[in-house]
């Protein structure tokens, strides 16, 4: 894998600068001569002379200005004080690399690789993560795919769609050949959509992926069961927990912008023979 070679070498050069001794730069050579201006210079900042043995301050010498910039010293000499400590400073960091290449040791090349691999390791373990996240998102498509797909679910919503508008009269007068034999199939369309519902209402599945693909059906199976559901609250005593997911997640499709004219203009429910505009409601 490429890596930018900036982050690198500032990664060399602070490891080295942790692990070398403290050392002081090579002074830079002045590319101006001293002139001294004793009327412009106090004693104070004057530079002082040091034996040969000792070791130069570098505060002193590498940020000062010569004496012929300042002797001349005007608005048009500005950029010329300018370059000058850009001069300097660079010096400064040429001198520094310099210095750090004799101080490279094994132990020095040993810590930067371990530094290299734990960067490595780093952007390899995010790449991975992003990998699995996507497969675990695709999975959760899957899943609700096959599901919302299965005989018997598309079989349920078919029948509820066709029988939105006696809904209420089948489930009460059941065929006598089979009883409960409606009952027990809206109550396990209630169940497995609630159960659906709540994976996506926790994010176990990608909740705008369920969305794009799956919000009408939820939508058009709320409308529908919505007033069969609140009827059975008040009949269990379970005002908002039965059921609830469907519902949670039906009022947050419908303020989606992909169902707004739903909200306004009705929810089209269609049957064997003819379309049925159904009102989109809250339930309190």
């Amino acid at each position: 894998m490429k890596l930018r070679k900036f982050p690198l070498l500032f990664c060399l050069v602070s490891l080295l600068y942790a692990c070398s001794p403290a050392q002081a730069p090579t002074p830079s050579p002045t590319p101006f001569p001293l002139i001294s201006t004793p009327n412009l210079i106090s004693p104070s900042v004057a530079v002082e002379t040091q034996s040969p043995g000792a070791i130069e301050d570098s505060s002193e010498t590498e940020n000062s200005i010569p004496n012929e910039i300042i002797k001349e010293y005007s608005f048009l000499s500005i950029p010329k004080i300018i370059k000058h400590l850009l001069n300097q400073k660079f010096s400064f960091i040429v001198n520094k690399i310099e210095t750090y290449k004799q101080h490279i040791t094994i132990q020095n090349i040993y810590y930067l690789g371990l530094l290299i691999f734990a960067l490595y390791t780093a952007i390899r373990a995010k790449k991975h993560l992003k990998i699995i996240e996507d497969q675990e998102r695709v999975n959760g498509i899957n899943n609700i795919f096959e599901k919302f797909n299965a005989v018997s679910e598309r079989d349920s919503r078919r029948w509820v769609y066709h029988n939105c508008e006696n809904l209420m009269i089948l489930i009460i007068e059941e065929d006598p050949e089979e009883p409960l034999k409606n009952l027990n199939l809206i109550e396990n369309l209630c169940n497995s959509l609630d159960l659906t519902s709540s994976f996506i209402l926790k994010d176990l599945i990608h909740k705008e992926d369920a969305i794009e693909i799956y919000g009408d059906s939820i939508i058009r199976c709320w409308v529908v069961l919505g007033n069969w559901i609140m009827k059975q609250r008040e009949k269990r005593g379970q005002k908002r927990s039965l059921w609830m997911n469907i519902e949670r997640l039906a009022n947050e499709i419908i303020e989606h912008d992909n169902y707004s004219d739903w909200k306004k203009e009705g929810v089209k429910i269609y049957t064997l023979t003819d379309t049925i505009t159904f009102e989109y409601k809250f339930y309190k």
